[in-house]
């Protein structure tokens, strides 16, 4: 027996247990089929590779460029601008570097 013709039957023998209100194991028995195999072709015919396909969307992100200094530092003519994750010992170092202009 082909695939195909394989396939048809086993569709078909699907149909019929699904229209009976026998339990798989039961409906087995009384077709002296195996319930393995039964169970296999249950879950081929119910398989169908188009629900499995799943809609997303990519979501919208903007990074802005402009970031605001936290704080800015004048010192004499010149503005030094801080943001929030500074170095600590390079600021006291630029503000010591400036004092000395």
């Amino acid at each position: 027996m082909d695939k195909e013709k394989n396939r048809e039957m086993w569709l078909a023998k699907i149909a019929e247990f699904k229209q009976s209100t026998l339990s798989q194991r039961e409906w087995c028995r009384q077709n002296n089929l195996k319930l393995s195999t039964f169970k296999y072709w249950l879950s081929r015919s119910e398989y169908n590779p188009s629900d499995k396909k799943e809609e997303f969307e990519f979501a919208r992100v903007s990074i802005s460029k402009e970031a605001s200094p936290a704080i800015a530092v004048e010192i004499n003519d010149i503005t030094l601008s801080v943001n929030d994750n500074y170095d600590e010992l390079l600021l006291i170092k630029l503000i010591k570097t400036l004092k000395k202009l």
